[in-house]
C-alpha cells in the first residue's frame, strides 16, 4: 500500500537572510531523516510580494516554504510518500524557533 502524507504550518519567524530558510528546509528534511535530492533553491518575491520562496526535492517528494516579510508570516507544506507524522513534523518546526498559528495534515493510503 501507498502512503501520500501533507503536513502544512502557518506560523510566524523573523528571518534576516535568505540562507536561513535554506538550513530550515535542510533541518527539516534531517528532522524527517529523508535525503534532499534537489535545491534547495530559494526565490525572492517582487514589489507588493516581498519575501522568500524555498523548494526542496526531498527522495519522497518536497518541501515547500513561504515566507513574507510583513509580519514575518511563515507557512511550510512537506508532502511526502514516506510515513511519518504530525508531531514529528511540528516538533522540527518549534526546535527551528516556529511560533505556530495554524496547522493541518492531509493524509491518504492508496
Amino acid at each position: 500500500m501507498q502512503v501520500f502524507e501533507h503536513y502544512w504550518a502557518d506560523g510566524t519567524l523573523k528571518v534576516q537572510s535568505a540562507k536561513e530558510l535554506e538550513e530550515l528546509a535542510q533541518a527539516i528534511a534531517r528532522g524527517l531523516e529523508m535525503e534532499i535530492v534537489s535545491g534547495p533553491y530559494v526565490f525572492e518575491g517582487k514589489e507588493g510580494n516581498e519575501g522568500y520562496t524555498v523548494l526542496a526535492g526531498i527522495e519522497f517528494s518536497s518541501i515547500t516554504i513561504h515566507h513574507f516579510f510583513n509580519g514575518n508570516r511563515i507557512f511550510v507544506d512537506v508532502l511526502t510518500c514516506k510515513p511519518t507524522s504530525q508531531e514529528t513534523f511540528l516538533s522540527i518546526l518549534r526546535e527551528q524557533g516556529i511560533s505556530l498559528l495554524r496547522w493541518g495534515s492531509n493524509n491518504r493510503s492508496f
